[in-house]
């Protein structure tokens, strides 16, 4: 609920129409059950014993929250799958077990989740689309990106509530996360598969 308080705070707050966005990797080989997102800032390893996340990654700068004075109005969600290699050794197999199989799942607090949806209802929002020539086997192909539903920067799971976003206080504990309850999966075809999750909305922040 937006109070009387939080508009009276938010008066000294600039508005931004800019998301909240983290990225976690599913690694080739190994068996995956979870990605955490907005649990660890800049400046944290990416997977364990992983390079250290920078601006390209995220854009939280302490885990699971926003700093004081920073607030956040939440209008939905966009998740977008990034190949780390060459494109062409990725298979529909490994992106079709990532989104058939994955739930989606946004929590504020760490024990209730606040949302649960099948990975594949989440869009991709805006990202590479098109095709690559790759050489395969000595001759030319085209390969195309996989895009999880329309390509435009209005795409996302809408979480608003009779059109109004939901409020995200500083310091209030929120995190976010692809599970596959299945069972763990693994996939073969790529180096590896960047995950990012988008938080689209309004942020406000300090003059």
């Amino acid at each position: 609920m937006i109070t009387k308080e939080r508009i009276e705070s938010r008066a000294a707050l600039r508005q931004l129409k800019q998301p909240l966005f983290d990225t976690g990797h599913i690694l080739t080989g190994a068996a995956t059950i979870r990605v955490n997102f907005f649990q660890a800032p800049q400046g944290q390893p990416i997977v364990a014993a992983g390079a250290l996340k920078t601006e390209a990654d995220t854009n939280l700068t302490q885990a699971g929250q926003l700093g004081r004075p920073q607030e956040f109005d939440l209008y939905g969600f966009a998740l977008e799958l990034i190949i780390v290699g060459n494109v062409a050794e990725t298979t529909d197999t490994d992106l079709g077990m990532i989104y058939d199989t994955g739930a989606f799942e946004f929590y504020f607090g760490q024990q209730r989740p606040w949302l649960q949806v099948p990975a594949d209802q989440v869009p991709n929002g805006t990202g590479i689309e098109g095709a690559v020539a790759c050489a395969n086997d000595g001759a030319a192909v085209n390969y195309l990106w996989a895009h999880n539903g329309e390509g435009a920067s209005d795409a996302m799971y809408n979480f608003t509530i009779g059109k109004k976003p939901i409020p995200v206080g500083s310091l209030e504990n929120f995190s976010a996360r692809l599970d596959w309850p299945g069972g763990a999966i693994t996939i073969t075809g790529a180096a590896a598969i960047r995950a990012r999750c988008f938080m689209k909305g309004v942020l406000y922040a300090a003059l």
